[in-house]
Protein backbone atom coordinates (compact mmCIF):
# COMPACT_ATOMS: atom_id res chain seq x y z
CA UNK A 1 0.00 0.00 0.00
CA UNK A 2 1.25 3.49 -0.90
CA UNK A 3 2.20 5.61 2.11
CA UNK A 4 1.06 9.23 1.69
CA UNK A 5 1.85 11.94 4.24
CA UNK A 6 -0.33 15.08 4.18
CA UNK A 7 0.98 18.32 5.70
CA UNK A 8 -1.53 21.08 6.44
CA UNK A 9 -4.39 18.72 7.25
CA UNK A 10 -6.42 21.39 9.06
CA UNK A 11 -6.48 23.85 6.16
CA UNK A 12 -9.02 24.31 3.39
CA UNK A 13 -7.20 22.12 0.86
CA UNK A 14 -5.94 19.68 3.50
CA UNK A 15 -9.46 18.93 4.65
CA UNK A 16 -10.66 18.53 1.05
CA UNK A 17 -7.84 16.04 0.45
CA UNK A 18 -8.92 14.07 3.53
CA UNK A 19 -12.56 14.12 2.37
CA UNK A 20 -11.52 12.79 -1.04
CA UNK A 21 -9.32 10.08 0.46
CA UNK A 22 -12.12 8.95 2.78
CA UNK A 23 -14.71 8.90 -0.01
CA UNK A 24 -12.41 6.78 -2.20
CA UNK A 25 -11.17 4.56 0.65
CA UNK A 26 -7.58 5.79 0.29
CA UNK A 27 -5.32 5.70 3.34
CA UNK A 28 -3.30 8.81 4.14
CA UNK A 29 -1.41 10.06 7.22
CA UNK A 30 -2.79 13.54 7.89
CA UNK A 31 -0.69 15.92 10.01
CA UNK A 32 -1.73 19.23 11.50
CA UNK A 33 0.84 21.78 12.69
CA UNK A 34 0.46 20.44 16.22
CA UNK A 35 1.46 16.97 15.04
CA UNK A 36 4.30 18.02 12.74
CA UNK A 37 6.07 21.38 12.94
CA UNK A 38 7.59 21.89 9.50
CA UNK A 39 9.74 24.71 10.90
CA UNK A 40 11.58 22.07 12.99
CA UNK A 41 13.64 19.55 10.94
CA UNK A 42 13.73 17.12 13.88
CA UNK A 43 9.92 17.06 14.02
CA UNK A 44 9.84 16.19 10.30
CA UNK A 45 12.53 13.52 10.67
CA UNK A 46 10.61 11.73 13.44
CA UNK A 47 7.44 11.61 11.34
CA UNK A 48 9.37 10.33 8.29
CA UNK A 49 11.13 7.66 10.33
CA UNK A 50 7.81 6.54 11.79
CA UNK A 51 5.82 6.34 8.54
CA UNK A 52 8.43 6.12 5.75
CA UNK A 53 6.15 7.95 3.26
CA UNK A 54 6.49 7.43 -0.48
CA UNK A 55 4.62 10.66 -1.21
CA UNK A 56 4.31 13.91 0.71
CA UNK A 57 1.54 16.42 -0.07
CA UNK A 58 2.40 19.86 1.27
CA UNK A 59 -0.91 21.71 1.51
CA UNK A 60 0.29 23.91 4.38
CA UNK A 61 0.77 27.62 3.71
CA UNK A 62 0.43 31.13 5.06
CA UNK A 63 -2.44 32.36 2.86
CA UNK A 64 -3.50 35.68 4.43
CA UNK A 65 -2.54 37.77 1.38
CA UNK A 66 -3.05 41.22 2.93
CA UNK A 67 -1.71 40.35 6.39
CA UNK A 68 1.46 38.99 4.79
CA UNK A 69 2.42 42.57 3.92
CA UNK A 70 3.03 43.23 7.63
CA UNK A 71 3.74 39.65 8.75
CA UNK A 72 6.56 38.91 6.32
CA UNK A 73 8.55 36.72 8.73
CA UNK A 74 5.61 34.43 9.38
CA UNK A 75 4.86 34.17 5.65
CA UNK A 76 8.53 33.42 4.92
CA UNK A 77 8.71 30.73 7.58
CA UNK A 78 5.56 28.92 6.48
CA UNK A 79 5.70 29.39 2.71
CA UNK A 80 9.43 29.10 2.09
CA UNK A 81 11.61 27.70 4.87
CA UNK A 82 9.13 25.08 6.08
CA UNK A 83 8.74 23.92 2.47
CA UNK A 84 12.52 23.66 2.19
CA UNK A 85 12.71 21.56 5.38
CA UNK A 86 10.09 19.18 4.01
CA UNK A 87 11.87 18.96 0.66
CA UNK A 88 15.17 18.08 2.34
CA UNK A 89 13.45 15.29 4.28
CA UNK A 90 11.87 14.02 1.06
CA UNK A 91 15.30 13.81 -0.53
CA UNK A 92 16.78 12.02 2.50
CA UNK A 93 13.97 9.44 2.56
CA UNK A 94 13.54 9.12 -1.24
CA UNK A 95 9.99 10.48 -1.07
CA UNK A 96 8.17 12.33 -3.87
CA UNK A 97 7.11 15.82 -2.77
CA UNK A 98 3.91 17.39 -4.11
CA UNK A 99 4.05 21.05 -3.15
CA UNK A 100 1.00 23.28 -3.69
CA UNK A 101 1.73 26.80 -4.92
CA UNK A 102 -0.21 29.71 -6.38
CA UNK A 103 -1.03 31.96 -9.34
CA UNK A 104 0.23 34.88 -7.21
CA UNK A 105 3.80 34.13 -8.35
CA UNK A 106 2.81 36.08 -11.52
CA UNK A 107 2.07 39.80 -11.88
CA UNK A 108 -1.08 39.20 -13.95
CA UNK A 109 -0.14 41.52 -16.82
CA UNK A 110 -0.22 38.97 -19.65
CA UNK A 111 -3.30 38.90 -21.88
CA UNK A 112 -3.23 35.09 -22.14
CA UNK A 113 -3.21 32.20 -19.63
CA UNK A 114 0.09 31.81 -17.77
CA UNK A 115 2.31 28.89 -18.74
CA UNK A 116 4.74 27.13 -16.41
CA UNK A 117 7.69 28.65 -18.27
CA UNK A 118 6.50 32.28 -18.06
CA UNK A 119 8.55 34.73 -16.01
CA UNK A 120 7.48 35.10 -12.38
CA UNK A 121 7.04 38.53 -10.83
CA UNK A 122 5.01 38.48 -7.59
CA UNK A 123 3.24 41.71 -6.65
CA UNK A 124 3.26 41.17 -2.87
CA UNK A 125 4.83 39.36 0.05
CA UNK A 126 2.51 36.34 -0.19
CA UNK A 127 3.49 35.69 -3.81
CA UNK A 128 7.16 36.41 -3.11
CA UNK A 129 7.31 33.88 -0.26
CA UNK A 130 5.44 31.24 -2.26
CA UNK A 131 7.87 31.73 -5.16
CA UNK A 132 10.85 31.39 -2.81
CA UNK A 133 9.25 28.19 -1.49
CA UNK A 134 9.06 26.83 -5.04
CA UNK A 135 12.73 27.64 -5.65
CA UNK A 136 13.88 26.06 -2.38
CA UNK A 137 11.87 22.89 -3.07
CA UNK A 138 13.42 22.63 -6.55
CA UNK A 139 16.92 23.00 -5.10
CA UNK A 140 16.43 20.55 -2.23
CA UNK A 141 14.51 17.67 -3.83
CA UNK A 142 14.75 16.39 -7.39
CA UNK A 143 11.58 14.27 -7.07
CA UNK A 144 9.11 17.14 -6.80
CA UNK A 145 5.81 18.26 -8.27
CA UNK A 146 5.03 21.94 -7.79
CA UNK A 147 1.31 22.40 -8.44
CA UNK A 148 0.22 26.00 -8.94
CA UNK A 149 -3.50 26.53 -8.38
CA UNK A 150 -5.76 29.60 -8.36
CA UNK A 151 -8.78 31.13 -6.62
CA UNK A 152 -9.32 28.12 -4.36
CA UNK A 153 -12.71 27.71 -2.68
CA UNK A 154 -14.39 24.87 -0.83
CA UNK A 155 -16.52 23.62 1.98
CA UNK A 156 -13.84 24.19 4.63
CA UNK A 157 -11.83 27.19 5.76
CA UNK A 158 -12.12 30.81 4.68
CA UNK A 159 -12.79 31.55 1.00
CA UNK A 160 -14.65 33.81 -1.41
CA UNK A 161 -17.79 31.66 -1.57
CA UNK A 162 -18.24 31.76 2.20
CA UNK A 163 -17.55 35.51 2.27
CA UNK A 164 -20.19 36.17 -0.39
CA UNK A 165 -22.79 34.08 1.45
CA UNK A 166 -22.08 35.94 4.69
CA UNK A 167 -22.28 39.38 3.05
CA UNK A 168 -25.40 38.45 1.06
CA UNK A 169 -27.11 37.64 4.33
CA UNK A 170 -26.35 41.04 5.87
CA UNK A 171 -26.23 43.59 3.03
CA UNK A 172 -28.68 44.64 0.31
CA UNK A 173 -25.99 45.85 -2.11
CA UNK A 174 -22.67 44.12 -2.78
CA UNK A 175 -19.86 45.86 -4.69
CA UNK A 176 -17.45 43.36 -6.24
CA UNK A 177 -14.26 43.89 -8.26
CA UNK A 178 -14.79 43.27 -11.98
CA UNK A 179 -11.33 43.94 -13.47
CA UNK A 180 -9.46 41.01 -11.93
CA UNK A 181 -10.00 37.77 -13.82
CA UNK A 182 -9.14 34.18 -12.99
CA UNK A 183 -10.40 30.63 -12.65
CA UNK A 184 -12.22 29.69 -9.43
CA UNK A 185 -11.04 26.23 -8.41
CA UNK A 186 -12.86 23.84 -6.11
CA UNK A 187 -10.54 22.38 -3.47
CA UNK A 188 -12.12 18.96 -3.97
CA UNK A 189 -11.13 19.10 -7.66
CA UNK A 190 -7.52 19.87 -6.67
CA UNK A 191 -7.62 16.85 -4.36
CA UNK A 192 -8.78 14.65 -7.26
CA UNK A 193 -5.98 16.02 -9.46
CA UNK A 194 -3.33 15.33 -6.80
CA UNK A 195 -4.42 11.71 -6.32
CA UNK A 196 -4.50 11.14 -10.08
CA UNK A 197 -0.94 12.43 -10.30
CA UNK A 198 0.14 10.19 -7.42
CA UNK A 199 -1.47 7.19 -9.09
CA UNK A 200 0.51 7.78 -12.27
CA UNK A 201 3.75 8.58 -10.43
CA UNK A 202 3.40 5.24 -8.61
CA UNK A 203 3.64 3.59 -12.02
CA UNK A 204 7.12 5.06 -12.48
CA UNK A 205 6.09 8.00 -14.60
CA UNK A 206 8.95 10.41 -13.91
CA UNK A 207 7.13 13.63 -14.84
CA UNK A 208 8.57 15.85 -12.13
CA UNK A 209 8.54 19.66 -12.28
CA UNK A 210 6.07 22.57 -12.21
CA UNK A 211 2.44 22.16 -13.30
CA UNK A 212 -0.61 24.42 -13.45
CA UNK A 213 -4.15 23.41 -12.58
CA UNK A 214 -7.33 25.48 -12.33
CA UNK A 215 -11.00 24.83 -13.00
CA UNK A 216 -12.81 26.53 -15.89
CA UNK A 217 -14.20 28.87 -17.16
CA UNK A 218 -12.40 32.12 -16.42
CA UNK A 219 -14.49 34.86 -14.81
CA UNK A 220 -14.06 38.08 -12.84
CA UNK A 221 -14.69 38.21 -9.10
CA UNK A 222 -17.93 40.05 -9.91
CA UNK A 223 -19.09 37.30 -12.27
CA UNK A 224 -18.12 34.65 -9.73
CA UNK A 225 -20.09 36.48 -7.02
CA UNK A 226 -23.18 36.65 -9.25
CA UNK A 227 -22.98 32.89 -9.90
CA UNK A 228 -22.64 32.16 -6.16
CA UNK A 229 -25.60 34.33 -5.17
CA UNK A 230 -27.79 32.98 -7.99
CA UNK A 231 -27.21 29.40 -6.77
CA UNK A 232 -27.60 30.37 -3.11
CA UNK A 233 -30.95 32.09 -3.71
CA UNK A 234 -32.33 28.83 -5.10
CA UNK A 235 -31.65 27.25 -1.70
CA UNK A 236 -32.44 29.96 0.84
CA UNK A 237 -33.50 33.57 1.41
CA UNK A 238 -30.77 36.23 1.25
CA UNK A 239 -31.02 39.93 2.02
CA UNK A 240 -28.93 41.05 -0.96
CA UNK A 241 -30.87 42.71 -3.79
CA UNK A 242 -28.15 44.00 -6.10
CA UNK A 243 -24.53 43.17 -7.02
CA UNK A 244 -22.57 46.01 -8.58
CA UNK A 245 -19.27 45.82 -10.50
CA UNK A 246 -16.41 48.05 -9.31
CA UNK A 247 -12.75 48.48 -10.24
CA UNK A 248 -9.68 47.46 -8.27
CA UNK A 249 -9.04 51.17 -7.70
CA UNK A 250 -12.46 51.43 -6.01
CA UNK A 251 -11.49 48.70 -3.53
CA UNK A 252 -7.87 49.27 -2.39
CA UNK A 253 -6.20 46.48 -0.39
CA UNK A 254 -2.81 46.31 1.37
CA UNK A 255 -1.56 43.73 -1.18
CA UNK A 256 -1.86 44.11 -4.94
CA UNK A 257 -3.60 41.29 -6.82
CA UNK A 258 -2.83 40.02 -10.34
CA UNK A 259 -5.31 41.31 -12.93
CA UNK A 260 -5.10 38.06 -14.91
CA UNK A 261 -4.76 34.87 -12.88
CA UNK A 262 -5.73 32.31 -15.52
CA UNK A 263 -3.33 29.36 -15.65
CA UNK A 264 -2.58 27.40 -18.80
CA UNK A 265 -3.26 23.73 -17.97
CA UNK A 266 -2.11 22.05 -21.18
CA UNK A 267 1.09 20.66 -19.64
CA UNK A 268 -0.72 18.73 -16.88
CA UNK A 269 -3.27 17.46 -19.40
CA UNK A 270 -0.52 16.16 -21.66
CA UNK A 271 1.66 14.62 -18.91
CA UNK A 272 -1.06 13.19 -16.65
CA UNK A 273 -4.18 13.14 -18.89
CA UNK A 274 -5.92 15.47 -16.44
CA UNK A 275 -8.95 17.29 -17.83
CA UNK A 276 -10.10 20.51 -16.17
CA UNK A 277 -13.24 20.42 -14.03
CA UNK A 278 -15.98 23.04 -14.39
CA UNK A 279 -16.20 24.99 -11.10
CA UNK A 280 -19.92 25.53 -11.67
CA UNK A 281 -20.65 21.78 -11.65
CA UNK A 282 -20.54 21.22 -7.88
CA UNK A 283 -21.24 24.80 -6.77
CA UNK A 284 -24.85 24.20 -5.74
CA UNK A 285 -23.95 21.12 -3.65
CA UNK A 286 -21.09 23.00 -2.00
CA UNK A 287 -23.30 25.98 -1.12
CA UNK A 288 -25.96 23.64 0.28
CA UNK A 289 -23.35 21.99 2.48
CA UNK A 290 -22.06 25.35 3.71
CA UNK A 291 -25.58 26.59 4.48
CA UNK A 292 -26.32 23.33 6.33
CA UNK A 293 -23.19 23.79 8.45
CA UNK A 294 -24.36 27.29 9.43
CA UNK A 295 -27.86 26.27 10.54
Amino acid sequence: MTSILLIGAAGQLGRAIQDYAQAHELKIIACTRQELDAAQPESIKKMFELHRPQFLINAAAYTAVDLAETERESALLNNAYAAENLAKACKDFDCVMIHVSTDYVFDGQLDRPYQETDSTLPLGVYGQTKLLGEQLVQQACQKHIILRVSWVFGEHGKNFVKTMLRLANSQEILKIVNDQRGCPTNASHIAAVIFKMINQLKNNQQSFGIYHYCDMPMVSWYEFAKAIIAEAKKLSYFKVKEILPITTADFPTPAKRPQNSELDCRKIEHAFQIKRFDWRADLSVLIRNILTQNT
